[in-house]
């Protein structure tokens, strides 16, 4: 079991800090001060390169990342992202210039725990900085814990629930009057939501510890997404919503994780559904030379562009109204655009509200070796 956070007093607690920064002023200056805060509270191993610091972080011997954004082998944000990715598990601060403000401000917002502007902090900000930011990563990770371990404990009755429920409406226990048949179709629908809140909040927990692996195999994109497109249409088309299909007919072998791929998928159409209460629904793939690009429009009630920008936040929601109907979490479209990064694709959304919305995403095409001439 994790010590708690609480356990000891966090002001008299050894912190070993990873130091990566290539500005020696900085490095010394840095040093320096932890020096006088107390050399056996903060010992600090340096490293002047990110492929170097990354070689350190092992077992337990760190505590804390103090990242600079400008280092010889890597920087800004593609930096931090690779030292995340690797060491999702220690809080990371961040040292940055002026100029770096608003790529520390995003990185804080994708996992890092606080950022500092050089020659702008004090002396007694830093010792208090680093301290803090350890806290509140243990208060996280027991968050994120907690919220696996009661995922998983749900996961079991949910399921034996399910079950029941299905096999009443399959007629094993007797024959079901009209309203029967209604009262517990509108149960399955809503233990199918619960279900996949489940696995969202496990696939969040699983992202943020750094543990989410794809499982990528050779699989036939185009019957993929047709297939999905063939499961989800009764669900559309009930609400009176036009939906068409425009995929090729030939077969299109591509390396992606299917489970991954179907879960984009219904998280971008169950949004655009959600969305739009009258009109249609689009979705098409087409192809140019290094990706697929999938594209998925509604005649829906669209996205304010002040709001566009935020649109891939964690827990963020638009057009929510009080009331009943699915509301959702606010994490399909965050976890949808993990999905699609895991696998070296990008997503971008195009709306004006009023006027419906174009999600659009992309996978990378398998790069073919040349053949050389015999």
């Amino acid at each position: 079991m994790n010590e708690s956070p609480f356990a000891v007093n966090p002001f008299s607690r050894e912190i070993r800090v990873l130091l990566i920064e290539n500005d020696l002023a900085e490095v010394r200056r840095f040093k320096e001060v932890l020096s006088e805060a107390g050399e056996k509270l903060f010992p600090v191993t340096w490293a002047d390169r990110m492929a170097e610091g990354l070689s350190r972080i092992s077992g337990d011997s760190v505590d804390l990342i103090a990242l600079g954004l400008s280092l010889p082998d890597s920087s800004g944000a593609d930096l931090f992202a690779r030292v995340h990715a690797q060491a999702s598990h220690l809080p990371i601060v961040l040292l940055v210039s002026a100029a770096q403000e608003t790529e520390a401000q995003q990185a804080v917002l994708a996992g890092a725990q606080d950022y500092l502007i050089r020659g702008k902090w004090e002396s007694s900000v830093l010792p208090r900085v680093l301290r803090y930011a350890v806290e509140r990563k243990a208060v996280e990770r027991m968050k994120d814990e907690f919220v696996s371990s009661v995922s998983h404990e749900l996961r079991t009755p949910l399921a034996i629930v399910k079950e029941g429920v299905s096999l009443v409406l399959d007629g094993v226990s007797g024959p079901l009057t009209a309203d029967q048949d209604k009262i517990l179709k509108v149960a399955q629908d809503n233990i199918d939501r619960l279900a996949r809140i489940i696995e969202n909040l496990l696939d969040v927990s699983e992202l943020d510890r750094g543990r989410m692996k794809l499982k990528i195999q050779p699989i036939d994109i185009f019957d993929l997404i047709r297939k999905k497109a063939e499961q989800l249409a009764p669900k559309i088309r009930e609400k009176g919503i036009e939906f068409s299909v425009q995929i090729p007919s030939e077969k299109k072998m591509m390396e992606a994780d299917p489970i991954r791929v179907e879960q984009i998928l219904t998280s971008l159409l169950g949004n655009a559904l959600k969305f739009t209460r009258k009109g249609s629904i689009v979705l098409s793939v087409t192809e140019e030379p290094d990706r697929l690009i999938c594209q998925i429009s509604d005649t829906g009630i669209g996205i304010a562009r002040e709001d566009l920008p935020k649109i891939f936040r964690r827990f963020q929601q638009f057009g929510r109204k009080d009331g009943p109907g699915e509301q959702g979490t606010g994490l399909g479209l965050w976890l949808s655009q993990q999905f699609i990064e895991l696998h070296g694709g990008s997503v971008w959304v195009e709306s004006e509200q009023g006027r419906g919305t174009r999600v659009f995403f992309s996978l990378p095409k398998p790069v073919v070796p040349a053949v050389e001439p015999a």
